[in-house]
């Protein structure tokens, strides 16, 4: 149903596709199923369509449910926890729905049983987290779950040093957080999350992670008031698009090339500089900025060529990297 609404006929899905490779022609719509393991490999396009339609089924269901709070409880927003740059839906689209979003900051996060436990993640890396999420909607967020302590579900992450809760916490409101709720409150005493330490120890005692967090209330609290919507004013963008990071999760063209990995290398020199940056969606507004960078812009169509020349006319500086235009919208 989903291909249908999009390309009307089979036989302009089986020219997007390229399905003559392989002998792979549908007949018909109704051939058409999920993606399978195979032998050989799976049809590039087919694979870019399957990602975007898994996420427009998530974004589909969280309409269902805001339409049913709209209608029930039209005074109260709605939100929704993001993870940066997860890739599992276009957290634009979903935005889109949202009267903000809201996100999951943490710095700490351990690995899967039997890789060792993370170091705490760069603080370029934390702060361009918090950057695109602050783009998906272009403006202010929540911090739903700010990390409190130790994470860990089969293994436990490492502790956070001594004010080192309280700078994480300073570096969400610095780049757009309007609230801090922090997560957890007191660690659980059974299920998965026994391990995932909170504002409390399973003691229930304050210790050093609460006094570091009053503290770090009573001082933050009175600058957010003042700081509210406030937005960082960037000269500085980088294109972020969702179709680009599933095209190259599909080939990477190198074991060891990851589009967010592209992003972040460029974000880091930034960083480094102190100067602000904004994610930018191939869709979005490109002439407020004085520098655009675009790294692998892999999948290319005649109207983002267009908007990207009209920049550089404009008096824009643009960054292109390797691997650009080598694809149609189709992958």
């Amino acid at each position: 149903t989903w291909l249908e609404k999009k390309y009307q006929s089979v036989d302009v899905l089986n020219r997007a596709w390229g399905n003559a490779f392989w002998s792979q022609e549908y007949n018909s719509f109704q051939e058409i199923g999920a993606p399978r393991i195979t032998v050989c490999g799976e049809n590039p396009s087919m694979m870019l369509d399957w990602k975007r339609f898994c996420s427009d089924l998530i974004v589909d269901f969280l309409k269902e449910q805001t339409d049913i709070i709209r209608k029930y409880c039209p005074n109260h927003f709605i939100t929704h926890n993001y993870m940066g740059f997860a890739d599992t839906v276009n957290y634009y689209d979903l935005g889109e729905l949202l009267d903000f979003v809201s996100h999951d900051q943490y710095p700490g996060l351990n690995m899967m049983p039997g890789e060792g436990a993370l170091d705490h993640a760069p603080n370029h890396v934390l702060a361009a987290t918090l950057d695109v999420v602050r783009s998906y909607k272009n403006r202010n967020f929540w911090i739903m779950e700010q990390q409190s302590g130790i994470t860990g579900w089969q293994i436990m992450g490492r502790s956070p040093e001594p004010g080192q809760l309280s700078l994480w916490t300073a570096q969400s409101v610095a780049h757009g957080a309007d609230a801090i709720v922090y997560f957890r409150w007191r660690v659980c005493a059974f299920g998965t999350e026994q391990y995932w330490h909170g504002i409390l120890p399973h003691s229930g005692i304050p210790g050093r992670r609460y006094e570091e967090l009053s503290d770090t209330i009573h001082k933050l609290a009175p600058v957010m008031e003042q700081m509210q919507t406030l937005m960082p004013k960037s000269e500085a963008g980088i294109v972020f698009s969702f179709d680009q990071d599933y095209a190259f999760a599909i080939q990477p063209n190198n074991p060891k090339l990851r589009y967010t990995g592209q992003l972040l290398k460029y974000y880091k020199a930034l960083y480094n500089r102190h100067i602000p940056v904004d994610f930018v969606p191939d869709t979005g507004d490109f002439e407020k900025y004085k520098l655009l960078i675009a790294p692998l812009q892999y999948l290319m169509t005649p109207e983002l060529e267009e908007k990207y020349f009209a920049y550089v006319r404009n008096g824009g500086h643009l960054i292109l990297t390797m691997r650009c235009g080598v694809k149609d919208h189709n992958n």
